[in-house]
């Protein structure tokens, strides 16, 4: 295997010890354990948005729905975590302590 096989953000995010697990924030995990259609539609969205390369109209189309309500969920996200979604360092911190909890959440079932 050869360096650049490696998928580095998921190699540090599945090696990451329960320090870095204790530390992720209240709204992440309230968010990841909603059972609400629209907790998952934030999840997604952000998923989308950052899989379009932060571009709206793009996501917008991704999703099937208008551009404000991207802007909206945006928004929504920027409210409940304080983080700015449009940028890139809070694009990365939501996903990344989403991804923590996902794989937490797979241990704990294993």
């Amino acid at each position: 295997m050869h360096f650049s096989d490696i998928h580095l953000p998921d190699l540090l995010v599945r090696r990451a010890d329960q320090v870095a697990v204790r530390l992720i924030p209240a709204w992440a995990r309230q968010l990841h354990s909603a059972e609400h259609n629209r907790s998952r539609e934030l999840i997604h969205t952000i998923r989308v948005f950052a899989d379009c390369n932060f571009n709206v109209k793009s996501t917008a189309q991704v999703l099937g729905v208008h551009t404000n309500t991207v802007y909206f969920r945006l928004n929504r996200l920027k409210k409940i975590s304080d983080l700015d979604p449009r940028s890139y360092a809070g694009t990365s911190a939501i996903l990344t302590a989403l991804r923590l909890l996902e794989i937490q959440a797979g241990t704990k079932a294993s």
